[in-house]
Parts: structure tokens; sequence; C-alpha cells
């Protein structure tokens, strides 16, 4: 029974269906014209994901202007390994960059990702190039080699590996 947002997101809260079943929801509550706060898709839905075919159509929904605590809870969800898919976490930072949004990404938030274990090595590498496709500043580049050249305790391999991306952008 698809008939206001307060029942949508009632049920995306409690639901314990597939995530297939949540998009299929909310996608024709969207055809209903219901309205269902971004908060809801994203912690209910978007972090469930268990495919990368759900983040577009998530994403979709979404509003257009994705508030920085937003952009900053989806980051932190990708980045600290509560996705736990590097697929799914790959997607959902590309759809992120394709939104263009005008926030900056944070050194501290990258050095953060890049001090967890949560990555292979390729997966890791792969993330940090497209996290250097978001806007950012030239002190949290410089901060960042900083960190991998004076404090990072990783492999040479992977030290070095993390410099040539950042050395790139």
């Amino acid at each position: 029974n698809i008939t206001d947002s307060m029942l949508v997101e009632d049920y995306l809260k409690n639901s314990l269906d597939k995530v297939s079943t949540k998009v299929q929801v909310v996608l024709i509550a969207s055809k209903k014209q219901i309205i269902i706060d971004s908060e809801f898709l994203i912690r209910y839905v978007l972090f469930s994901a268990n495919d990368t075919k759900y983040v577009e159509p998530i994403f979709d929904l979404l509003a257009s202007d994705i508030s920085y605590d937003q952009f900053m809870l989806i980051l932190d969800f990708v980045l600290t390994g509560k996705c736990k898919n590097d697929l799914i976490g790959l997607k959902i930072i590309s759809v992120l960059i394709d939104k263009k949004l005008p926030y900056d990404f944070d050194y501290r938030a990258m050095n953060e990702f890049l001090r967890k274990p949560y990555f292979t090595l390729d997966s890791k590498i792969e993330m940090l190039g497209k996290l250097c496709e978001f806007n950012i500043s030239r002190k949290s580049y410089d901060n960042s080699m900083k960190y991998y050249l004076c404090f990072n305790q990783s492999s040479v391999e992977e030290r070095i590996r993390v410099l040539e991306v950042l050395f790139r952008n």
C-alpha cells in the first residue's frame, strides 16, 4: 500500500525485504509523485544495496542537490568498510563524481581511507584514483602525500602505488 511518504519511509526503515523489493517500492512511490526523504533512501536502500545495478536508480531518486552532510555520510559508508563490497563502493563513488557536486573532498577523509585495511591494494588504488576526481584542494593533496611519505607504515609497494596516484593528480 504505497499511498504516502510516511508509509513508505516506515516500510524502508522496518522491512526485512530484499533490496530489489525496496527499490521497486521507491520507484513505484516516485511514479505516484510521493517524495521520500533522501536520508531514508540513503540509509535504508543505498546502504543495503547488494548489487551495483541498484546504485543508479537510488541516486536518480535522491534530490539533485545532495547536501554536504549526505555527501559525507555516503563517503563515510564507502570509505570506512561499512559498504563491504568494493564494486558497489566504486560504483557509488563513480555516480557521486558524475553528479559534479560542489563539495571538496577533505584530506582527513582521504587519509582515514588510506589507513583502513578494508580494501585490497588494487581496490584501494582504484578507489583513490576515483577520489582524486573530486574537488580536492592542493593542501589536501600535500597533507596526504606528507602522511604517506612520513607517517604511513604500509608496505613499500602500497606507499609507492598510492604516491604514484597522488602525484598524477
